[in-house]
């Protein structure tokens, strides 16, 4: 198996965007179908205090561990684009969401919100 360097701009891996001038991970992009279902847990992401940009699309996410929702991710004060298209999540997130306010682009697509308590007939209430 070959080495990894510490250097995140020599990743020659797509899911991984790197700044040039400061060498740190700016961009993660984990979208990848998978047979299980997953527990997000924001402190694996903590370590990367320049990022801009998660896309953790179709990885079928179903919640948080205990105590570490996605409001952590609010420490990532760079954060502008969160990519949750295609998970498996419900409308309890949308609370923790809105304390990562330096988000300017949040997708949410295909998740199962509006489907639990907070839908009648039909209708958002």
């Amino acid at each position: 198996m070959r080495e990894v360097g510490s250097d995140c701009c020599e990743w020659k891996w797509g899911w991984v965007e790197c700044n040039a001038t400061t060498r740190r991970v700016t961009g993660l992009s984990l979208s990848v179908a998978k047979y299980e279902s997953y527990l997000f847990n924001a402190s694996i992401f903590l370590p990367f205090g320049d990022l801009r940009i998660l896309d953790l699309s179709n990885i079928r996410l179903v919640g948080s561990v205990r105590n570490e929702g996605f409001e952590k991710l609010s420490k990532l004060r760079h954060l502008q684009v969160l990519n949750l298209t295609g998970n498996h999540l419900n409308d309890s997130i949308l609370s923790s969401l809105s304390k990562v306010s330096s988000l300017k682009s949040l997708s949410l697509a295909g998740n199962d919100l509006f489907t639990g308590s907070n839908r009648t007939n039909g209708e958002v209430i």
